[in-house]
């Protein structure tokens, strides 16, 4: 192998590497994957319910704590969904929803037996990112600007934006769990998939960073008996 191959292949290891750890970075939250009894219209309309509080679901009061409420939006593919609570303190407002929860839906099995695939993945707002900056940033700046001669003032800076950063990402994944236990709670209360329907319970029901498409080639695999990616 050549230098120049050596260097071209080191830096796009490099890369690879880079991007990767960026990615870890930016996830929130690892996808999940349910498999539900049900239609999709049974499942958004479970959802709907679960997102009103009411005295006749005592069991999803857990999910309301601080006077958490959540916000669901149909779309074309399932749902968009966000949550917020009461900030600390009486009459301190709400805070603001920093992670939204996409959920797709695919429908399976047949009309007399119907079957929902629910894919969740959670996404950090960059909106309510930008917002949350602004202050620290211009804190930041006036540290920068100001007349007071220190060599310590860029590192100042720069911890006050990082701090913000980490700060941020804690609230978005945690209210990125919420999201998802939320999900799992309000679908609970569906039919269960029969596990004979699926090859002895084998189906693809993925809880944890494994991609849907991998899942889904897995699952059709079994099913049909022929090789992944075939």
């Amino acid at each position: 192998m050549t230098p120049v191959a050596a260097l071209r292949n080191g830096l796009g290891r490099l890369g690879s590497g880079l991007r990767e750890r960026l990615r870890a970075a930016a996830r929130i939250h690892a996808p999940v994957v349910l498999l539900v009894g049900a239609g999709q219209d049974e499942c958004l309309m479970a959802l709907a319910a679960a997102a009103r509080p009411s005295a006749e679901r005592l069991h999803l009061r857990e999910l309301f704590r601080d006077g958490r409420r959540y916000y669901l939006s149909p779309t074309a593919e399932g749902f968009r969904l966000y949550s917020d609570a009461r900030r600390w303190g009486s009459g301190a407002g709400r805070t603001s929803p920093a992670a939204v929860l996409v959920g797709e839906l695919a429908a399976m099995g047949s009309t007399k037996a119907p079957v929902t695939l629910l894919r969740l993945q959670a996404h950090m707002r960059p909106a309510c990112v930008l917002s949350a900056l602004a202050f620290p940033a211009f804190v930041a700046l006036l540290v920068v600007a100001s007349p007071v001669e220190n060599p310590w003032k860029p590192l100042l800076a720069g911890a006050i934006i990082v701090f913000s950063l980490l700060t941020q990402r804690f609230e978005t994944a945690y209210q990125a769990h919420v999201l998802v236990e939320f999900a799992r709670k309000a679908l609970d209360g569906l039919p269960r998939v029969d596990a004979l329907q699926l090859d002895g319970g084998r189906g693809p029901v993925v809880d944890g960073s494994a991609g849907f498409a991998q899942a889904w080639d897995r699952f059709y695999a079994e099913q049909t008996g022929q090789e992944p990616g075939a």
